[in-house]
């Protein structure tokens, strides 16, 4: 009946009262898995996450968490900002298994990377490369090459970085979302390289990379290579250029675009200027021809 009436307050997302109920039932089976999983996902729902977190280490030093509940706590460090202690779940979790859950290691990885913990997420990396060898299928290489590549990038390896964004380029040259973020690579490379000619090569190859990328069927890469390459424009003063292209980024824009227009509204009045000035060039050209004649 106890059992009975966890379950049934479950259904009824009474999470609070179904946590108590499986205490009762945990204290009588502290050894049954389900029931430690069911209260954390309890403490989860109602917002106690270091609750749930408990759960899943007493499972931990019971010898009892599979790869999905290591994985859980992974998440509930990493959302903590505890890399380091995600990292340690998530290794567990990959050690678990005979057979590396190759998605939800790569997601460990991002989740990682987005910590701002590239150190922790090339571990991750490392040991699912270990322990996948080759099986992994071509996307999944991408994946993993993109995930080096911002590892090595946070880390300020640039040429590595670059290294694995090309390999990942070269696996499905139509991607056009490596496109932009090597683009993205290779701006930031042009404005930290101190030889002129190598910034001036970096710089071409970025604005390359967004032009191709500018008419992509994913509308969201569409819209980050617009943006990126206007705002390689507007640096490099050529804010006639740059306007067509933000003007699009706006329209593909998704969610609120406050900030994007009075952007775009900054570069309008710029290249207003830069057009005026250019009318003015002309006009002292077309009277010089006049004099001279």
């Amino acid at each position: 009946w106890k059992l009975g009436l966890a379950q049934t307050l479950l259904g009824k997302e009474s999470w609070t009262e179904a946590a108590t109920m499986l205490q009762t039932l945990i204290d009588e089976n502290p050894e049954n898995a389900l029931f430690w999983k069911q209260q954390a996902n309890c403490y989860i729902q109602s917002g106690e996450i270091m609750r749930a977190a408990e759960n899943y280490e007493a499972l931990r030093l019971k010898g009892l968490a599979d790869e999905a509940s290591l994985n859980q706590l992974g998440d509930i460090y990493a959302n903590q900002d505890d890399p380091l202690l995600a990292l340690g779940a998530y290794l567990a979790a990959m050690q678990k298994s005979d057979k590396v859950n190759v998605p939800r290691s790569l997601k460990s990885a991002r989740y990682l990377v987005q910590l701002n913990a590239p150190t922790e997420a090339s571990q991750v990396i490392k040991q699912l490369r270990a322990k996948a060898g080759k099986s992994l299928t071509r996307e999944q290489n991408i994946e993993a090459l993109m995930s080096e590549g911002d590892i090595a990038s946070a880390l300020g390896d640039l040429e590595t970085a670059t290294t694995h964004l090309t390999a990942a380029l070269e696996l499905d040259p139509t991607k056009g979302a490596t496109r932009v973020s090597l683009g993205q690579l290779l701006a930031r490379r042009a404005a930290e390289e101190s030889d002129e000619k190598k910034a001036a090569d970096f710089h071409l190859d970025a604005r390359k990379f967004f032009l191709i990328a500018v008419d992509d069927q994913d509308e969201q890469v569409a819209f980050q290579a617009n943006l990126r390459l206007a705002q390689l424009h507007v640096k490099d003063g050529q804010y006639l250029k740059a306007l067509p292209r933000l003007e699009q980024a706006v329209r593909l824009k998704t969610g609120s675009k406050q900030s994007l227009e009075q952007y775009l509204r900054r570069v309008q009045r710029a290249a207003e200027r830069e057009k005026a000035s250019e009318e003015r060039l002309r006009l002292e050209r077309e009277a010089k021809k006049e004099t001279g004649s």
